[in-house]
Parts: C-alpha cells; structure tokens; sequence
C-alpha cells in the first residue's frame, strides 16, 4: 500500500512541476504587462510634474517680478545656472569616460579585461580637453602597460608560441619529401577518387 503510494506521488511531481512552469510563464507574462503599463504611466505622470513645475517657476517668477523682488530672482537664476553647470560637467566626465574606454578598447584588442588596462594607465601621459572632450595620448600609456604589466594581454609570444609559420617554411610538402607509407595512403587515396 505504502510503496504504491510513493509511487503516485513520484509520478504526479513531474505533472506538477509542468503545471507550475505554466502557470510561472503566465504570471510572468502578467508581470510584463503590468510593468510595461506602468512605466508608459509612470511616463505620463513625468511630463506632467515636469509641466506643472515649470508653470509653477514660471508663475513664482512672474510674481516676483511684478513684486519687484529682484534679489530673489537672481538667487533663483543662480541655482538654475549651478545646476545646470554640474549637469553639464557629469556629461562631459561620462562622455570623457567613454571616449577613454573606446580609444582603450580599440588600441589594447588583445587585453583580457579593458577595465584593468584602463585602471593601471599612467595618468601623466594621457592629455585630456574637458571642453573639447579630447583625449591623446591613450596608445602611449597602453604600450607602457603593456611593458609594465604584460599579464593583463593575451600576448602568445610571452607564452613561448608563435602566429605565424617560420619565414623560411612554405607549409608545402613535396612527393620525394613523404616517407613510404605516406606516399602509399596518397596513391590509394588518388586510386578511390576515380
């Protein structure tokens, strides 16, 4: 009694496990959905802060300026600019971080872990316009790490093996050049192919 018991049970586990990636794929469907509609919504409610704010700036603005209370409005105009100011400034250090990992990535191909590369670049050689958003100098400090710390590229002729056949070495072989058994395998081979 007992063993045909477990056994009913052993066979419903896998029917059960079946039923519950059914119903996982439909509530993750589900999720997906409500996710989707929410942000489209949480969107919506975005645009319409940001209105309702500059309508209320603009509205306190006015107000002071009718009220003539020009202090307050430059105080206002400052925070504004300073804002903005550092807006600007982590844009140009993000897209200066960018344009760094680019340059890395394209001169340092064979590095393992580009962030590795980039961390361990001299400083001192790299030549960086905040306000043109330039950099130069990215190949130097690459090929200083790499004499430096070789280990972080994939450097095949540290490890003793070389890309390329010797120059001396054509690759072809020629029929005198085969020992007997060699020439035997080719010559049937050459018998099958007719």
């Amino acid at each position: 009694m007992e063993v045909e018991r477990q056994e009913e049970t052993e066979v419903k586990k896998p029917e059960e496990q079946e039923i519950d990636v059914k119903s996982m794929l439909e509530r993750l469907n589900q999720l997906e959905g409500s996710n989707q509609r929410i942000l489209e919504e949480s969107k919506g409610w975005k645009s319409k802060y940001q209105g309702l704010r500059t309508d209320v700036e603009q509205r306190e603005a006015k107000k002071l300026e009718e009220s003539e209370n020009w202090k307050e409005l430059l105080e206002i105009e400052k925070n504004k600019a300073h804002e903005l100011n550092g807006q600007l400034s982590h844009f140009k250090k993000e897209s200066l971080k960018q344009k760094i990992h680019f340059e890395a990535a394209r001169h340092a191909s064979d590095a393992f872990d580009i962030n590795d590369v980039i961390n361990n670049m001299p400083r001192d050689v790299l030549a960086i316009d905040e306000e043109s958003l330039t950099v130069s100098g990215i190949e130097e400090a690459i090929s200083l790490v790499k004499e430096k710390k070789p280990w972080l590229f994939d450097n095949k002729k540290a490890h003793g093996q070389t890309t390329s056949r010797p120059v001396g070495d054509s690759g072809k072989v020629t029929y005198d050049e085969l020992n007997s058994k060699d020439k035997d395998d080719l010559f049937m081979n050459a018998l099958g192919n007719f």
